[in-house]
């Protein structure tokens, strides 16, 4: 089905991978009352217990920074208000201390329950204990702790009778400690604003913002990739005409020819999963899809631009960006619901499905990144010995993940018109190829030009 170099080695070892996941989906179905499993009445109990200190705690102390933050920024502040306020404050804190000990019992220590037993656990799922751990833990002993540091500076002595925050001698520097209070309570208080929503997040919530975040990463890339080489080897064939007093050319070379885009554009692969031979030559429009275009950045890989220099470093430039851009759209139909695709992530996902396909959407990024860079470095200094070596290493991890994800989809999308208490995977076949098998046929041709044109590379 796919055109680009996967080992059948890799491919084995990735579906028997997949396979083994799947397996231990259906045992722990067979042994959900298992005795060395916690009740799930207990978990459900635990679960609603933090979730009610989570929707009293937050909030409560979310109105006790704004009502700090109010009283210091009066023009004579109260300052009895002022510490009845921190004690206030004190107090929230200690409360908190009960959800991150549960969070801690529950999540990390008490149970020892496998990764791929927590399904049922919700809020306390590993995955997500872990950073919510880290999150109290700094909204403690960081940003709270730091706006009670700034407040107390305030009370420092030698303030006067008519205003005891403010020295006679010192009123410029009063005034700083004031400002950075303030500063310092409004950071507070948005760190909080993103724990409250981060608690009420389900785990599908998680899994799409990290797409999107990880697609907005790509856009990132993809700004770096064209402009330090397209736009920049664009420019200097425009120097080098003026320079020559030269006309500029208006259609494609031999060389170009070589290193255009496959004809169809990536929608029309999309919409009919077909080839255009007759437009074979024809650069690929950068706006790939609509998913891509409402993500804010378009990015042209204009077949027009000459290359001089290094036609096959701009060809691999040209192809890569290809391949990013099909990944963005990827992940930016999976963050996005939409009413056209009848299915959605499965709610019933344990730590040990999340956290592999999570922790590889970043690592793709990582490696990506690493490509682009390494692509610059060629470019700017003409070095292509290892580097060239560095990028084809780095290539092979590209096409795995890829299929990694189809092939997690596969097995944890579920149908919207399925019964919710179905375990296993119930989606229908065709919407599934129409969604997802169209883009992994557009991934393969464009990852076949990336290797070709790497390849290329390598022989200079």
């Amino acid at each position: 089905m796919t055109n680009y170099q996967t080992s059948p080695s890799a491919a084995t070892d990735l579906i028997v991978k997949e396979l083994r996941c799947l397996l231990h989906k259906f045992e722990r179905v067979d042994n959900r009352d298992s005795p060395i499993l916690p009740p799930i009445d207990e978990i459900n109990t635990q679960i609603s217990l933090l979730l009610e200190k989570q929707a009293c705690l937050l909030p409560l102390l979310r109105q006790q920074l704004a009502d700090l933050s109010g009283a210091v920024g009066q023009a004579n502040p109260p300052v009895a208000l002022i510490l009845k306020l921190i004690c206030h404050l004190g107090d929230t804190l200690d409360q908190i201390i009960d959800p991150l000990e549960l969070i801690a019992r529950i999540g990390l220590s008490l149970f020892k329950t496998p990764l791929d037993n927590d399904h049922d656990y919700g809020a306390l799922k590993m995955f997500r204990t872990r950073h919510l751990l880290v999150e109290f833990v700094n909204l403690m002993f960081v940003h709270t702790r730091k706006v009670i540091h700034c407040h107390m500076t305030l009370f420092e002595p030698g303030g006067s009778s008519e205003n005891p925050l403010i020295s006679p001698d010192d009123e410029p520097n009063s005034h700083r400690l004031r400002e950075d209070s303030i500063e310092a309570t409004v950071e507070a208080l948005n760190y909080i604003d993103d724990l409250i929503r981060c608690c009420k997040q389900s785990d599908v919530s998680i899994i799409r913002g990290q797409l999107q975040s990880r697609a907005d990463d790509l856009g990132s890339i993809l700004a770096t990739l064209t402009q330090r080489i397209i736009v920049a080897n664009q420019l200097e064939q425009e120097n080098n005409l003026i320079d020559e007093n030269l006309p500029a050319p208006n259609s494609l070379g031999e060389t170009e020819g070589r290193q255009a885009i496959i004809g169809s554009t990536t929608n029309d692969l999309l919409q009919t999963g077909s080839y255009n031979e007759r437009t074979e030559g024809a650069q690929s429009d950068a706006n790939t899809s609509d998913d891509d275009d409402q993500s804010g950045t378009g990015y042209s890989t204009d077949s027009s631009v000459h290359i001089s220099r290094r036609p096959h470093l701009v060809e691999v430039a040209q192809w890569t960006i290809l391949v990013v851009k099909i990944i963005r759209v990827f992940w930016n139909r999976l963050s996005k619901p939409s009413s056209d695709r009848p299915f959605a992530i499965s709610t019933k996902l344990s730590s040990a499905e999340i956290v592999p396909f999570t922790t590889g959407i970043n690592s793709l990024v990582r490696t990506i990144q690493k490509i682009v860079d390494t692509l610059v470095l060629i470019y700017d200094n003409d070095e292509l010995s290892d580097s060239v070596a560095h990028i084809h290493g780095l290539s092979s991890h590209i096409a795995t993940r890829f299929d990694s994800y189809i092939f997690w989809l596969k097995c944890n999308l579920v149908s919207l018109s399925s019964s919710p208490q179905s375990c296993g995977p119930t989606l229908p076949q065709d919407p599934f190829k129409k969604c997802f098998f169209k883009l992994r046929y557009c991934f393969s041709i464009y990852f076949a030009g990336y290797t070709e044109a790497l390849r290329g590379l390598g022989t200079e």
